[in-house]
C-alpha cells in the first residue's frame, strides 16, 4: 500500500537543509502529479533520442584523437602530403653480414605476402629515388638545427671549394 510521502514524513517547511527541502518538494510534486512527471520524462527522453540520432558520430581516424594544432600532428600531415597516401609499416633490416640480411629479408617478405587477410600489399626492393629529395623530412628539429650550424661553420670552406670543383681545389682548400 502506497502512502503519501509528503504527508507521512516531516513537513518540508520544518527541514533545516535547503537540499532536503528541495527534494521533499520534488517528491511531493511527483506524488501529486504523476502524469505530468511521466509526460515530461517521455518528452525529455524523446528529445534525447532525436538529438543522439542527429548529432552522434563515430570518428575512427587516429588524427581525431589529438589536437590538430600540435607540432607533431602538423609534421605528420606534411609527411602524408609529401609521401602521397602511403600508410603502413617500414621494416629495416640491420646486421653485420649482408648475405644473412638479404636472406632474412626475402624469407620475411614471403611470410608477410602469405598474410593477405592482414596485409594488403608488401613492397620489397622499392625504387628509393622518390625519397632522395625528401630526406630532411626524416630529421627532427634538433638534427636540422645542428646541420644548419655545421653548414654555417664551414661556409668559408664551401665557398672556396664550390667555384671550381675538383681534386686540386679541394686539396688546396684543405691545406
Amino acid at each position: 500500500v502506497l502512502q503519501d510521502p509528503g504527508r507521512t514524513q516531516t513537513d518540508p517547511n520544518s527541514s533545516t537543509s535547503l537540499l532536503d527541502r528541495f527534494f521533499l518538494y520534488l517528491e511531493k510534486f511527483a506524488w501529486d502529479h504523476p502524469i505530468s512527471v511521466i509526460t515530461v520524462s517521455l518528452l525529455v527522453a524523446g528529445v534525447s533520442i532525436v538529438f543522439t540520432v542527429e548529432r552522434l558520430t563515430f570518428k575512427t581516424s587516429r588524427s581525431d584523437l589529438v589536437n590538430a594544432e600540435l607540432p607533431y600532428v602538423k609534421t605528420y600531415e606534411k609527411y602524408r602530403e609529401d609521401f602521397e597516401d602511403f600508410e603502413g609499416m617500414i621494416v629495416v633490416v640491420e646486421g653485420k653480414n649482408p648475405s644473412d640480411m638479404k636472406g632474412f629479408s626475402e624469407s620475411f617478405v614471403k611470410k608477410m605476402g602469405k598474410e593477405s587477410l592482414v596485409i594488403s600489399k608488401v613492397l620489397y626492393k622499392m625504387d628509393t629515388d622518390y625519397f632522395k629529395d625528401k630526406g630532411f623530412l626524416f630529421m627532427n628539429f634538433y638534427e636540422l638545427r645542428d646541420l644548419g650550424d655545421k653548414l654555417r661553420d664551414h661556409q668559408k670552406f664551401m665557398d672556396q671549394v664550390n667555384p671550381a670543383p675538383g681534386l686540386n681545389q679541394l686539396l688546396t682548400s684543405i691545406n
